[in-house]
């Protein structure tokens, strides 16, 4: 499957939301699926060519009829879906850029997402 170039997929304000945290934290696929759904105009076939995967096993997720397992599809679904890795507990995905600022007390790392804007 190919992977559909898609940056900013979900709004800024959604990933904000206490609701996405929690799924988020809880590593719950389905929920973050439902909430994308819902709030970010997303249908299980985009979310499923955006994450690598058919649009059944999406449905199944958000359904909580399967729950995943791999560390493989979390990687897939942050990336597809422009989560930052330490929201789900992943380390920084390549598309977040790390740009270096300047303080007063020397130079200090800052992380910015690449993922554009957001509808």
């Amino acid at each position: 499957m190919t992977r559909e170039r898609d940056h900013g997929v979900l709004p800024a304000p959604l990933l904000a939301a206490v609701e996405m945290r929690e799924a988020c934290a809880e590593r719950d696929v389905g929920a973050i699926f439902r909430l994308a759904s819902a709030h970010a105009d997303c249908s299980y076939s985009r979310l499923a060519r955006l994450c690598e995967m058919t649009p059944s096993r999406v449905s199944q997720y958000a359904k909580g009829t399967m729950r995943v397992r791999d560390q493989r599809v979390f990687e897939r679904v942050a990336d597809g879906l422009r989560i930052p890795g330490g929201m789900l507990g992943l380390a920084r995905r390549p598309w977040e850029v790390r740009t270096q600022t300047r303080s007063s007390n020397g130079r200090q790392d800052a992380l910015h997402c690449s993922a554009g804007r957001f509808r």
